[in-house]
């Protein structure tokens, strides 16, 4: 009998997190899972970690040891490998509620959803938490490919997806593609989706190291590239009417760039002027992100970095 729920777990060096996660994932009340853990090249013994769980705890974790090639391509690993009527993607470096695969399990079943999604907490390092809404209000396909277009969140981790969406319609992750790769997949999942079922209640907990500098220092012009090749497929493959939402992706991918440690100017502005001209700004419509950007447009780049810089960490955490 195929379980009831595949866990992916991508691992790349997370050493010291990881049990915790796994622990997690071990204490779920869902006992018909299973987890497959993909170690991607880490070299911080991450993969002995998954070693030992896989020992102890056969009939519940496969792991598989790759050449590291990012996030995708060990996601496209565990959706090669799973077994489960429904699938779902765990961070190494956070953990969830023990109900939380019996929860979205059974509203799944009992609504033949084709994804049940659930909000999530904000860790951050002083122990606070803050509750984020991870799911997606919509109750039909069109609603459901705006509220993710306008920003809803993207997460896998937040969303128990059908199985048969995957195989039925070749459904996979970008490889070149590890910033947005989330987004990515649901919007090649969404338009073959039917059902979809909220769960109000945060039952995942991701971890946010505001330490690290990742509010502002971790972007770069590769990332933000990913970004414009997510971009651009949206507007390749969707329809137009969907056109007044995908502007809101173009502005996060300008956004983006503005956060750029090793920002190309003449591509920026390349983007700008194609993408993002000054006509289609609307003042009293505009979000957060794109009266920035209209000032980055007025003041010059290097305001508009400036800026961007110190306001993000306290909009955006």
């Amino acid at each position: 009998m195929n379980p009831k729920v595949s866990i992916i777990v991508p691992v790349y060096n997370t050493v010291e997190y990881l049990p915790q996660c796994l622990d997690s994932l071990i204490n779920q009340t869902l006992k018909e899972i299973e987890v497959i853990l993909i170690n991607d090249g880490s070299t911080d013994g991450s993969g002995d970690v998954c070693d030992e769980y896989a020992k102890n705890y056969p009939q519940l974790f496969r792991v598989f040891h790759k050449d590291n090639g990012g996030s995708a391509s060990a996601r496209n690993l565990g959706l090669k490998s799973a077994k489960g009527d429904y699938i779902i993607v765990c961070d190494s470096d956070d953990w969830v509620d023990n109900d939380m695969y019996e929860t979205l399990w059974r509203s799944a079943v009992e609504n033949n959803a084709d994804i049940v999604s659930c909000d999530y907490y904000f860790e951050y390092p002083d122990g606070s938490s803050l509750h984020k809404k991870g799911h997606i209000t919509a109750t039909d396909k069109h609603s459901a490919i705006i509220e993710i277009l306008s920003g809803s969140n993207n997460s896998s981790c937040s969303k128990l997806i059908k199985s048969l969406l995957f195989n039925e319609h070749n459904i996979d992750y970008q490889e070149n593609i590890n910033l947005g790769e989330d987004a990515l997949i649901l919007y090649k999942l969404l338009p073959f989706c039917k059902c979809f079922v909220p769960i109000k209640r945060p039952l995942y907990h991701y971890r946010r190291n505001m330490l690290s500098g990742s509010y502002t220092n971790s972007m770069t012009m590769k990332k933000a590239e990913q970004l414009v090749a997510v971009y651009d497929w949206l507007k390749t493959n969707y329809p137009p009417k969907y056109n007044e939402y995908i502007h809101v992706q173009a502005v996060n991918v300008a956004f983006a760039m503005l956060r750029s440690q090793d920002l190309i100017k003449p591509i920026l502005h390349n983007f700008l002027r194609n993408e993002l001209p000054l006509s289609a700004y609307n003042f009293r419509h505009a979000s957060i992100k794109e009266h920035l950007i209209y000032l980055t447009r007025l003041l010059g780049i290097n305001t508009g970095i400036y800026i961007v810089n110190k306001v993000y960490k306290y909009v955006y955490k």
